[in-house]
């Protein structure tokens, strides 16, 4: 027959995961409450609103021994930076980014969310770097995003050389951008 795991291993693995999801989220709250209480006056009362009751729900939801409602809480506050970046409120988008990547600094996707939030809001080294990163990751879906919004902060901290040679450099590559950069 086919083996399976006995039942007590099967149980640890999972009380393992609940224990890893727990942190992680558990630090994903502490995180957005210590951003909010730095830079809350900078948002909005209703933003504000928001991101609390994220993470009250996030905490009410490490109360039960359920991953999935835990991970479902923690995607929502991610979610909530998404809106605010959707909706242009990239001062909002990038204090809970930050947070983010203080939890999970190797997601390419937040990075570049927030070196694009960072490029609006006119923080053109914190866009760079966070474009930089991307680039030098060098193994993700965000390269060439990355490549094209960093030419734009060449442009706007007046290294017009650097965006020339770099507008060039995707020019003559194979990046869907190469025709827009000519």
């Amino acid at each position: 027959g086919d083996w399976t795991w006995p039942d007590n291993k099967h149980a640890d693995l999972k009380k393992a995961e609940l224990v890893k999801t727990r942190n992680e989220a558990e630090n994903m709250a502490y995180q957005v409450e210590q951003q909010l209480k730095e830079h809350g006056e900078k948002i909005g009362a209703e933003a504000r609103g928001t991101i609390e009751a994220s993470i009250n729900n996030v905490r009410e939801t490490l109360k039960r021994d359920d991953a999935q409602a835990i991970k479902k809480a923690a995607e929502k506050l991610m979610t909530d930076a998404r809106q605010y970046y959707d909706a242009g409120r990239y001062q909002e988008a990038i204090v809970l980014y930050e947070k983010l990547l203080a939890e999970n600094p190797d997601d390419m996707e937040t990075n570049l969310y927030s070196g694009i939030s960072y490029l609006e809001v006119k923080k053109y080294n914190d866009a760079g770097r966070s474009f930089n990163k991307i680039i030098a990751q060098n193994d993700n879906l965000f390269i060439e995003q990355a490549e094209w919004y960093l030419g734009f902060c060449y442009i706007a901290t007046g290294k017009t050389e650097e965006a020339r040679n770099h507008f060039y450099n995707i020019s003559k590559s194979n990046s869907s951008y190469s025709t827009k950069a000519l």
